[in-house]
């Protein structure tokens, strides 16, 4: 899986940078593997695609079937966030689609925004969080990669 993600548990997000060639398969992994573990429902996440360089053959079918597995994890109790960074045109694109399919799949949940650049989703998702009455969020919520 060409993912890598952070999980921190005081701010209850998520971070995820996508590297290399990217497909569908690698989403289904992450909903399957990560997203779907019970500590992380209720979690908002940020989700990095500009270091994606190619985008293996997604169709708008399985655009469709990734929005459904991912508002079955959903937590029925709380509105969540997800910001998807994609400054690309083609992960833009699929993005938007995605976001279309996960706002009209029943039982979602999850507000989704796409962004060109890091610092704009890492904006909004901190707004959205300060100004639920019960959270606050300090510190950056996309922190800078480094390599391993």
């Amino acid at each position: 899986m060409p993912l890598k993600f952070a999980v921190d548990h005081a701010a209850r997000i998520i971070r995820v940078r996508a590297f290399g060639t990217f497909g569908s398969n690698d989403v289904r992994d992450y909903q399957l593997h990560v997203r779907a573990l019970p500590e992380h429902r209720g979690f908002h996440e940020i989700f990095d695609l500009s270091s994606v360089e190619r985008i293996e053959y997604i169709s708008g079918r399985n655009v469709r079937e990734l929005a459904e597995l991912a508002a079955s994890n959903d937590s029925p109790a709380e509105p969540t966030y997800l910001a998807i960074v994609a400054p690309h045109p083609t992960a833009f694109g699929l993005a938007r689609m995605y976001q279309t399919y996960r706002d009209m799949a029943p039982h979602s949940t999850r507000i989704v925004r796409i962004f060109r650049s890091c610092d704009d989703a890492e904006q909004w998702v901190g707004q959205m969080i300060r100004t639920r009455a019960a959270a606050g969020v300090a510190g950056a919520l996309c922190t800078p990669w480094t390599s391993e």
